[in-house]
């Protein structure tokens, strides 16, 4: 009965795929609604059959929950928080991320421009990452995608010791079905992209800190 209902919505999306307008009604009962979640073996089944059908229909995923028709259709937007990708945040609330470090602006518009008069920075807090942070990040965020974590490109020059001390583990999910290896890519199977999370969770971190440097804030 799951599956069938998840067939329909799937179907309803498709068509209904850019006409916002008859979708407002379906997220407007959706906040009304109570979330109930379904058991984790039920939730591994819808996933599958969420993903083969949308590729089944032309849409490939590239990520854990997004899917395009084609790379040129892919969020490049999004795509820059998976890879780790430096960018900066203009205005209220807005977040930035460079180097080891991310910065926030003032949530509310009074103190923003008040800053901004004072020609200082609206910045309201930031957080230092270290390099096992760093390293977790890029992992985690490597295996939602399919192409997953390329070794050789971790912070810190760490992806050798980083597959040295793991070498155990990552045959174990290649022989579970759970990733493939392309050389120290580490590209996680459709059943792996269901467990992404707990994947990473698994792997043995460094937990050296960065080098020391300038704060960017």
């Amino acid at each position: 009965e799951d599956r069938d209902a998840v067939a329909d919505h799937l179907q309803l999306a498709e068509q209904m795929a850019v006409d916002e307008d008859r979708l407002a009604p379906i997220a407007e009962a959706r906040q009304h609604s109570s979330d109930i979640s379904a058991p984790e073996g039920v939730q591994a089944d819808l996933f599958m059959l969420t993903h083969r059908y949308l590729d089944d229909r032309g849409f490939a995923a590239y990520e854990v929950s997004n899917f395009a028709a084609s790379p040129p259709h892919r969020s490049r937007h999004n795509r820059k928080y998976w890879d780790r990708t430096p960018y900066l945040g203009m205005g209220p609330s807005a977040h930035s991320f460079a180097a080891h470090q991310r910065w926030w602006n003032s949530r509310k518009i009074k103190p923003y421009s008040e800053q901004l008069a004072r020609l200082h920075r609206p910045i309201e807090g930031h957080e230092n990452l270290s390099l096992r942070d760093a390293i977790l990040e890029t992992l985690m965020l490597g295996l939602r995608t399919p192409d997953g974590p390329d070794l050789d490109t971790f912070p810190g020059h760490s992806g050798s010791s980083i597959w040295t001390s793991n070498r155990r583990l990552i045959e174990e999910l290649e022989a579970s079905g759970l990733i493939d290896t392309r050389g120290h890519r580490l590209q996680p199977t459709l059943a792996g992209l269901a467990v992404a999370e707990a994947i990473a969770g698994r792997f043995s971190i460094p937990g050296d800190d960065l080098p020391s440097q300038p704060s960017i804030c």
